[in-house]
């Protein structure tokens, strides 16, 4: 009901007046971003740590799931003109090379919060952390509106030169969330159920965390309200944001008493 509350179908802008090179710009920042993560993912592995390219693959292959989910619920509409195919879902068009950056985002950065995580961080860096991801997230978000590889249609609060600033401090939280998580589930974990969950912890957390942080701001822009509502609807999703961080903050900060202690299984099968 919510899914088909929020469809809104829209017109593609009008490919003529965006710069030619743009989609293939845009790709490229993507590809480049996944791409550039591989060799540590091969050396790791070589050396018997397959947790970074198992990571890196669910990445990958979460561009292609939570990808058209989110665009329509966040009123998302991709250009026209990107290389490869193209594929549909909620009957929107989504380009479909843009996973490789998914790679980079839900699988590369979940795997060094993960390590950042094992190797020890207080309340203030978790709560850095959040707010680095979520300007990775921006500026990269950033160059893609204002070069009109995709728009944000409809009625979106807190733009910021067309760009919904909230949407980065939703994926923030989310790329926080598969790193915590994976930290705390991955040591109790041995042979192909490890396997399993490496490859689709990217797009179950991302997804997890984006809707669970997010839906105020869904909400906000799929409903038929004032618009000083839909600002305080909007706004929640910061706290909500807020109170996820703090809420893994107790669960795996150095300096918090609630710290989970994480005892590792001991396994003769397969180990990644």
């Amino acid at each position: 009901m919510f899914l088909a509350s929020t469809y809104q179908p829209y017109q593609p802008f009008d490919a003529g007046a965006v710069w030619s090179g743009t989609p293939w710009l845009f790709t490229a920042l993507g590809v480049v971003l996944g791409v550039a993560c591989l060799p540590y993912c091969v050396r790791a592995a070589a050396r018997r740590d397959y947790t970074s390219i198992l990571m890196w693959t669910g990445g990958l292959a979460s561009g292609w799931i939570a990808e058209p989910i989110l665009d329509n619920l966040g009123h998302i509409w991709w250009g026209a003109g990107f290389p490869g195919p193209t594929f549909t879902a909620f009957d929107l068009p989504v380009p479909g090379l843009i996973p490789p950056i998914y790679a980079f985002f839900t699988g590369m950065l979940g795997y060094v919060g993960y390590r950042l995580f094992q190797h020890g961080i207080t309340t203030r860096q978790i709560f850095l952390i959040w707010a680095a991801l979520a300007l990775v997230d921006l500026v990269v978000q950033f160059i893609g509106v204002s070069l009109r590889a995709y728009v944000y249609y409809g009625n979106q609060p807190f733009k910021f030169f067309q760009y919904p600033v909230l949407s980065s401090v939703k994926n923030g939280a989310a790329y926080l969330l598969i790193a915590i998580v994976v930290w705390a589930v991955l040591p109790h974990l041995g042979g192909w159920v490890r396997v399993a969950f490496l490859l689709l912890m990217p797009v179950t957390g991302y997804l997890a965390g984006a809707l669970g942080v997010a839906w105020p701001r869904y909400l906000s822009i799929a409903v038929d309200i004032p618009a000083s509502w839909a600002w305080a609807l909007s706004a929640a999703t910061v706290l909500l944001g807020l109170a996820a961080v703090r809420a893994m903050a107790a669960a795996a900060a150095t300096d918090s008493s609630w710290r989970l202690e994480i005892v590792p299984v001991t396994s003769s099968a397969l180990t990644v």
